[in-house]
């Protein structure tokens, strides 16, 4: 089983945001370092593709499916043991503004 956290808080509004501010951003705590890693790892191959194929990121969410699956293509057929890029899709959180058409 995975490690358990402490979960602090304090009694008023303020003791809260004091004791937050000595544990640094909910983001911080949330995303693990080693795991933060794996995400800049992945995005970091999905944007070699995207370089060695000279696409770019596209500005619908579509296209983007589109992209994504043919970045999936690309690992399947270049024998990757898992072509399923799940950091990826984690990693790809910031960019989640596309537009919807």
């Amino acid at each position: 089983m995975g490690k358990r956290k402490a979960h602090i808080e304090g009694r008023s509004k303020e003791e809260r945001v004091a004791q937050r501010k000595q544990l640094g951003s909910l983001r911080s705590l949330t995303v693990q370092p080693a795991t933060k890693k794996r995400y800049d790892a992945a995005l970091n191959r999905f944007f070699s593709f995207l370089d060695y194929e000279h696409l770019t990121l596209p500005k619908q969410k579509v296209q983007m499916d589109s992209l994504l699956a043919e970045y999936i293509e690309h690992l399947w057929s270049s024998g990757c043991r898992t072509p399923s890029e799940r950091p990826l899709a984690h990693s790809l959180a910031p960019f989640k503004g596309l537009e919807s058409k």
